[in-house]
């Protein structure tokens, strides 16, 4: 934890000028990060990208960076998430001078307290009423574009002087400043401009969705892609990181009270129309080390649960499609075929004639004679290989490089590939089956050569597209990578 007047940046951005004058800021090390990102929640880059361009459409000039240095530069700078945390910490927000950036839906709860923001940091999801209402009294909104928002980029055209940003490359007037979703791309944000200190309020990033939020199946995961994304900036911001909510690598935890103490005791003229604060009890310094201490027991309780729960719904989704198929086979009559009976399906009765009745010489030879080569999938830390993957007309085979031994309970090898990727492939074939879009026989099927529980190989089977065959190669290679990470 870095305290005191900041230094220079390790990692500071890298600026450029168009021809046109235009800044663009490039953050080291965030294009890796948006790669990572976007395999994993399967984001496509070019319509991100596209998004990008169009916000450019939208906007009037450049950013206002002037205004926000003069917010950020320097100070005690607030970002508050829609987490339920954020309730204990508004008086102490309200009687700070502390300038103040939220993401779009904590807005509301700020507004009814009666605090206006500095900055608004939005994906335009959020309650649209609220917005036009802060950006009417003078609130700078920083709208962000990306491949699922291009329909309500528009909404900027109604938010004068708005700043605009995105997740791939700088294009036009849009920049990039860093971060995956509104809570952190604030503290991003406030990184980027020279914040003195940055205090995270609200970014309960392991805990239940609150009302204020959007929920959806993949937010539990989002929340964990943007604490690892706030625990990587730790690694080389100048500003002081503190947090009240969620406990992060490289943030001290500390009580709502120390807000207004680490931003001065002045009032703040934004905040003139607040409500009277509640008493708060003063706690000793063993104490507030104590809560903290159970506080991240708790959350770490949390990050669990949740996992359990999405295991259980992708459980509870196969059980489902498994009951609705129109024939059942007992396990104790399932007979398996032998290997090399299932490297090829039956040929049709004509052709086993045809073939009969032909020279042996002018046989058609086989498909495989000749396989494809093995692609290697290496470390991105060291690029030494880990293993290799061939892609055949009809399915994909990963081997282990020899000495590379992985316990297939690492995360996120279950939860994440074998369950939501593989396995929601699986369903959907299936249900094609079943419906008589496909043939039986040919819905994806995956099989993990694990002994011991350390994983050897695997063998996808009946892929069918090639768009699929990308989806998978790019994924494992992700997958066993994060699983060497997370097995150190």
């Amino acid at each position: 934890m870095r305290t005191g007047q900041p230094g220079p940046a390790a990692n500071p951005p890298i600026i450029h000028f168009n021809g046109d004058g235009t800044i663009i800021v490039v953050l080291p090390g965030w294009d890796r990060q948006y790669r990572r990102i976007a395999t994993e929640f399967g984001y496509s880059p070019q319509e991100d990208s596209r998004a990008a361009a169009l916000l450019d459409k939208m906007l009037t000039g450049p950013p206002d960076t002037g205004r926000l240095r003069d917010i950020i530069s320097g100070r005690t700078v607030v970002c508050a998430g829609a987490g339920a945390s954020l309730l204990e910490s508004l008086p102490h927000i309200g009687r700070s001078s502390a300038s103040c950036i939220v993401a779009d839906s904590a807005l509301p709860p700020l507004l009814k307290y009666g605090i206006l923001p500095d900055i608004v940091v939005t994906d335009l999801d959020g309650d649209a009423e609220s917005l036009m209402a802060a950006a009417g009294r003078g609130s700078i909104i920083v709208v962000h574009a990306h491949g699922d928002n291009a329909d309500r980029l528009h909404m900027a055209r109604r938010l004068p002087g708005c700043i605009g940003t995105a997740q791939t490359p700088p294009t036009g007037h849009v920049q990039n400043y860093g971060g995956f979703t509104d809570g952190d791309r604030a503290a991003f944000l406030a990184s980027r401009f020279g914040a003195r200190r940055i205090i995270l309020c609200g970014m309960d990033l392991g805990g239940p969705v609150t009302a204020w939020s959007n929920s959806t199946p993949e937010k539990p995961r989002k929340l964990r892609a943007a604490a690892r994304l706030l625990e990587w900036m730790a690694g080389f911001t100048s500003s002081s990181l503190y947090t009240v909510s969620y406990p992060l690598r490289g943030f001290q935890v500390i009580s709502p009270d120390r807000i207004v103490l680490l931003a001065g005791e002045q009032q703040s003229h934004k905040n003139n129309n607040r409500p009277p604060p509640p008493q708060t009890v003063k706690l000793s310094a063993e104490q507030i080390r104590g809560i903290a201490a159970l506080r991240e027991k708790l959350h770490g309780r949390v990050i669990q649960l949740h996992e359990e729960l999405e295991e259980t719904n992708l459980n509870i989704a196969a059980l489902d499609a498994a009951l609705t198929r129109s024939s059942f086979t007992k396990a104790s009559e399932y007979t398996p075929q032998d290997e090399e009976e299932s490297e090829e399906p039956p040929a049709p009765q004509a052709d086993i004639l045809h073939e009969a009745a032909a020279p042996p010489e002018t046989a058609a030879p086989s498909r495989e004679a000749e396989p494809p080569a093995p692609q290697p999938i290496t470390a991105t830390k060291g690029d030494a290989t880990i293993g290799t993957i061939r892609t055949y007309p009809d399915r994909i085979v990963v081997k282990m490089e020899e000495g590379v031994s992985i316990p297939t309970d690492t995360s996120p090898f279950r939860t994440f590939f074998l369950d939501r990727v593989l396995g929601e492939m699986e369903k959907k074939d299936a249900a094609e089956v079943d419906a008589g879009l496909l043939p039986a026989g040919s819905a994806l099927s995956f099989e993990i050569d694990d002994p011991g529980g350390r994983i050897r190989g695997m063998t996808i089977t009946n892929y069918r597209t090639d768009e699929r065959a990308r989806e998978i190669d790019s994924t494992v290679r992700w997958v066993l990578n994060r699983m060497l990470e997370n097995a150190r």
